[in-house]
């Protein structure tokens, strides 16, 4: 399967910006040939996981557990206004109906390290909103966030 691989490669990644699409490119979308490929190493930065560390098969089953699923930029439930921005991310977490993300939406963005500001104004924004169905994405997201 390859979705457990393409996690785990966000993992070592970091979540870095076109990283998963030149691993892509680079392996003909093949990114179980990826993960067990010695030129991987080319692609990841100098503070990544160590490899062994990271184990495609538990990585996948968290993500399962928490019933949170991935969408790639090539999959056809992607977003079609988000993969309309430059550099789209490769790859979204998505947990509830990710259906939705092609209906209105809004988006509150920010930084990996949340502030303090972040934690108290994130809320108030999403609570004013009303919405029959709250879903969550992460675009590229590491997730040992999630």
């Amino acid at each position: 399967m390859q979705l457990k691989y393409i996690n785990a490669l966000n993992i070592l990644v970091s979540a870095q910006t076109g990283s998963l699409q030149k691993i892509a490119d680079r392996f003909h979308g093949n990114f179980e040939h990826a993960w067990h490929s010695p030129a991987l190493k080319s692609f990841l930065p100098k503070d990544a996981p160590e490899k062994s560390k990271v184990d495609p098969e538990k990585e996948f089953q968290k993500l399962e557990r928490d019933s949170i699923y991935l969408v790639t930029l090539k999959d056809k439930t992607y977003p079609k206004l988000l993969k309309n921005i430059f550099d789209p991310p490769f790859l979204l977490y998505v947990k509830g109906d990710g259906k939705i993300l092609n209906n209105n939406c809004f988006a509150i963005v920010g930084t990996r390290a949340l502030t303090d500001y972040g934690k108290r104004v994130t809320p108030v924004i999403a609570g004013k909103r009303e919405t029959p169905r709250r879903s969550l994405f992460w675009a590229a997201a590491s997730t040992s966030n999630l």
